[in-house]
């Protein structure tokens, strides 16, 4: 079963072929652990799913922070909406 692990409220493009950091992302409270090459589920607003993987986490300055943004494998910003569903997926990595 898939665990729902935020709803997007700001995107970030990182430098060409690194990918993108979602927020608010992880909250610091949660039980869950999210890795590099984890298989995550967008859902957009919109409608269409995308199925991509985590490449990681930001960990600093977790004092001041409910959560902690997710970089994710997408070059394009314009691929996650504000208001996607982020969702963690149990079956493992995505294909992307």
């Amino acid at each position: 079963m898939n665990t729902f692990i935020c709803i997007v409220e700001d995107v970030f493009q990182i430098a060409p072929g690194r990918g993108c950091v979602i927020a608010p992302g992880l909250p610091v409270d949660s039980d869950l652990r999210i890795g590099s090459g984890d298989g995550i589920l967008l859902k957009r607003p919109d409608g269409p799913e995308l199925e991509t993987i985590a490449r990681g986490i930001a960990m600093g300055g977790l004092r001041k922070r409910t959560a902690i943004p997710i970089l994710l494998a997408i070059a394009d910003k314009a691929e996650i909406p504000i208001g996607t569903e982020v969702w963690l997926l149990q079956a493992g990595p995505a294909s992307s």
